[in-house]
């Protein structure tokens, strides 16, 4: 039987990365389950044990399809505006952790 308290801290742990790497491309967040397995430091196994495979090709779908309208827009981002980004995901990623 799984360890419940693992299976809640890998799963709030993925849904963290997940949500970072929606925002980026597939090369700077590759989301299958071996790259998303390696990021979290645990074995690809684990990620099928507690069926968490889906939420993975989920994500995958929305950071392609979030490519596909960045590369509409196409547009040109200061320095400032990528700073302030990455500022906010920080924010983001901190204030789940807590």
């Amino acid at each position: 039987m799984p360890r419940q308290n693992q299976q809640e801290e890998l799963t709030t742990a993925l849904h963290i990365y997940l949500a970072i790497a929606e925002k980026h491309t597939p090369q700077e967040y590759p989301l299958d389950c071996r790259s998303v397995a390696k990021a979290l430091g645990v074995s690809p196994t684990t990620l099928y044990k507690y069926r968490l495979q889906e939420p993975i090709r989920e994500a995958a779908r929305h950071q392609r399809e979030n490519t596909k309208q960045a590369s509409k827009k196409a547009s040109l981002h200061s320095p400032k505006e990528r700073l302030q980004k990455l500022g906010e995901e920080l924010k983001l990623a901190e204030g789940c952790l807590l």
